[in-house]
């Protein structure tokens, strides 16, 4: 009895020491630097953090990045998400802008028939409900104005006219208008108002 207690005080520390120098081993191999410089020997080695550039062949996942110098990228990129403001495709292409709510982003120029029976008239008060800003562009004869409002309670504000009724000429007139303003194209209290061409980039 006392002789196999006596072999396993020795043999116990014995094992824990051969567990633990294996156990080192282990680590130490997991964590050990290449041999050589990247890519050659593809060892398992961790990203340091010195200067030299590091190269990997293979596929790299991380949680969460942060670069704090300069950024290189070759070949294509793609993204499962993107929160930047204004982006393009990778072409340069089919750009899209913050909330898709530029003018000219997703918008046709438009003509409209002008007059009795037209789908647009002098004087006559419209809402730009198109959820976000257009551009009119009327071509006018001798003179007119263009007026917008904020709303059916406020006051028109002029943004464009031309006055000549003396020349017979013909003047175009542009004005941008906000989402949710009304506008209307007018003498400004003149003469009769002559429209030619009505165009909305809506």
């Amino acid at each position: 009895m006392n002789t196999f207690t006596q072999s396993l005080k020795t043999i116990i520390p014995l094992t824990i020491v051969c567990s633990l120098l294996v156990g080192y081993q282990y680590l130490g191999a997991t964590w050990t630097e290449p041999g050589s410089n990247p890519p050659n020997d593809n060892a398992e080695a961790p990203i340091n953090t010195g200067a030299t550039d590091q190269v990997k062949n293979a596929g790299l996942s991380v949680d969460a990045l942060a670069v704090f110098g300069d950024t290189l990228v070759t070949g294509t990129t793609t993204s499962d998400r993107v929160n930047a403001a204004a982006y393009c495709d990778e072409n340069g292409q089919n750009c899209n802008a913050a909330g898709g709510d530029s003018i000219g982003v997703g918008q046709t120029w438009q003509e409209f028939t002008i007059g009795l029976g037209g789908q647009r008239k002098a004087g006559t008060v419209y809402t730009n409900d198109t959820g976000k800003p257009i551009m009119l562009s009327v071509v006018v004869g001798s003179n007119g104005v263009i007026d917008i409002r904020t709303s059916s309670t406020s006051s028109w504000v002029r943004v464009a006219g031309r006055y000549d009724y003396t020349n017979n000429l013909r003047f175009t007139l542009n004005t941008v208008v906000p989402n949710n303003h009304q506008y209307r194209v007018d003498t400004g209290s003149w003469q009769p108002l002559i429209i030619d061409e009505w165009a909305e980039l809506r």
